[in-house]
């Protein structure tokens, strides 16, 4: 008998470093409910810098008028420990460049059933790998690696105006932090909890115990 299939939309942004640790632990809470339901994912574009230019900025400068050099660096130092225990390599001190990310959206927004591997790739570019996602050759290389024709799309501004409006749709929904994780079109949950966490929610979403 076929598992019921329990949607789940995340809104998120591909420069949030919170967002990438929700996503691995989601799949951590896929094991948990391995047997009772299956899930799939959805992603939602967010920006959460929505003023930074196309070409990108200063990373390092960008970061501490954000947060000051303190709570950047404590910020950091908390992320990179916590990725460290779900598997994730956090290089902030690789990262350069704080891009714009409507691009790296629009091939996300493409990807098909890539989407949800298209997104972790382009997280691991920019958090562990230290590349510019807001730079056409590297999200053509992405796109690439995961059999996607997307030279010509990334090089025009085709979708950019949908991407742009969805992105300002979620914030007008009430969005104000992400990750921001709906259960089957039920439950919201924001931030990034604990697998346990995750899966308890998506069985409330679904309905079973």
């Amino acid at each position: 008998m076929a598992l019921p299939k329990i949607p789940v939309l995340i809104v998120s942004d591909v420069v949030c470093p919170w967002c990438m640790l929700g996503r691995v632990r989601l799949g951590e809470a896929a094991k948990l409910l391995e047997g009772q339901v299956e899930l799939d994912i959805h992603w939602h574009p967010f920006a959460l810098n929505p003023d930074t230019p196309r070409g990108g900025t200063e990373r390092k400068a960008f970061m501490e008028a954000k947060l000051g050099k303190e709570r950047l660096a404590e910020a950091h130092a908390r992320l990179t420990s916590m990725g460290q225990a779900e598997g994730i390599e956090f290089n902030f001190d690789r990262i350069a460049v704080q891009p714009n990310t409507t691009d790296a959206h629009r091939l996300i927004g493409i990807a098909g059933d890539k989407a949800d591997a298209v997104a972790m790739a382009v997280f691991k570019a920019f958090f562990t790998d230290g590349q510019d996602i807001g730079d056409t050759a590297v999200l053509q290389q992405i796109a690439k690696a995961h059999g996607l024709d997307a030279d010509a799309y990334l090089a025009s501004d085709e979708g950019r105006e949908d991407i742009e409006a969805a992105m300002a749709q979620a914030s007008q929904s009430g969005v104000q932090g992400v990750p921001f994780f709906v259960m089957n079109g039920k439950l919201a949950v924001s931030g990034a909890h604990p697998a346990e966490s995750l899966a308890d929610a998506i069985r409330q979403a679904a309905g079973i115990q």
